[in-house]
């Protein structure tokens, strides 16, 4: 699958965003730090970032960042230029759908988070045969996606409106 219009163009990523190399990753905390020059110590990455493959041209991944964590698009990319994964993140976990291709662009896996947790997929094989399917949440998912959606609402209140996994009563799948 190659670049479509609601994704970022390769051009814009590399003058708008920054190169991860350039970036600290603490996994302790699980966040990315940019550098302070001068006085003080790294602080939380707000922004666009992106990594390069060996040849140091490649775009082999980019996202959007805000206050360290991933939010908002998370691409990754073949060496060929495939699409490899798309996915939103909200505040560090996958939320929403998220799509994989192999390299010759075929879907592979489509699936759906809520606040980090799997709750739907289709996955299929080489040849497009379907290979496995979630269908839902179990009611232990249930009640976790519950209390993370209790603190999205407490720590984002102006994003975590309408979070919720009532998916299953409003949404089919999105088209292949």
């Amino acid at each position: 699958m190659k670049m479509k219009s609601n994704e970022l163009d390769l051009a814009y990523v590399l003058n708008n965003g920054e190169n991860l190399e350039n970036l600290e990753e603490n996994w302790q905390d699980d966040l990315v730090l940019k550098p302070m020059e001068g006085s003080g110590g790294p602080t939380p990455f707000t922004g666009l970032a992106y990594e390069l493959g060996e040849d140091g041209q490649t775009v082999l991944y980019y996202g959007t960042y805000e206050d360290g964590l991933p939010h908002g698009i998370s691409v990754f990319i073949h060496p060929n230029g495939q699409i490899k994964n798309k996915a939103t993140i909200f505040h560090g976990t996958g939320h929403g759908w998220s799509r994989q291709w192999n390299q010759q662009g075929r879907l592979v896996f489509l699936g759906e988070y809520i606040h980090g947790v799997s709750v739907r997929f289709r996955e299929w094989d080489e040849a497009g045969n379907l290979k496995d399917e979630k269908t839902g949440p179990s009611e232990t998912e249930r009640a976790i996606i519950e209390q993370r959606m209790l603190a999205a609402k407490k720590n984002w209140p102006d994003e975590a409106d309408g979070l919720s996994y009532d998916f299953l009563e409003s949404k089919g799948w999105p088209a292949k």
